[in-house]
């Protein structure tokens, strides 16, 4: 049995393949964002800002952060090619990958934690910008939790036999049937 009957208003593997354009939309931008955000660290740690504990945590952070992203567009490659062909094995990759992105989250937010716990006294000029972080990528896990389990839906909807196009073909096929009446004799 699947974990979800339905994704967002749709069959679980027309939501599969929205969970994997959200997915991809996400992990170009986190890509351009966080490959940013760790060069702009890289040249904090060329100009002599080195042996700050929190800076280096960051920094492999946001290294990892776009490894992971790159994983995830290319796992989302692979759900538009399994969804395609009906292969459940093409889902494999996504699965890992969106697992690996919510690991990445757990690590930020623990990160984040503990800078908000070194920054003691400075709370009010440091504090609300990682924790505004922290609030604000609470709706973006949901959202990826939902993919993962949308992906996972149709990968046990394929394991259980069902959720292939021509499933999906036969419940939604419909035939119109017009009568005609006869018409009129002709008038001489």
């Amino acid at each position: 049995m699947a974990v979800m009957q339905t994704c967002c208003c749709c069959g679980v593997r027309q939501g599969s393949v929205a969970s994997a354009i959200y997915s991809m939309v996400i992990a170009i931008i986190g890509i351009i964002y966080f490959g940013w955000s760790a060069a702009g660290i890289g040249l904090l740690k060329v100009n002599g800002v080195n042996g700050v504990a929190i800076i280096d945590a960051f920094f492999a952070l946001y290294i990892l952060a776009v490894i992971i992203f790159i994983f995830v567009v290319i796992a989302c490659i692979f759900v538009f090619v399994g969804i395609s062909q009906d292969s459940k094995a093409m889902l494999i990759p996504f699965m890992v990958a969106a697992g690996l992105h919510l690991l990445w989250y757990v690590l930020l937010f623990i990160v984040d934690a503990v800078f908000l716990g070194m920054i003691g006294g400075d709370i009010l000029y440091y504090g609300y910008a990682y924790l505004a972080t922290i609030i604000l990528l609470i709706p973006f896990l949901i959202g990826d939790i939902v993919c993962l389990l949308c992906v996972i839906s149709q990968y046990q909807e394929y394991t259980d036999g069902r959720g292939r196009a021509t499933d999906q073909q036969g419940t939604t096929q419909t035939t119109v049937v017009i009568q005609q009446q006869a018409p009129p004799p002709a008038y001489k």
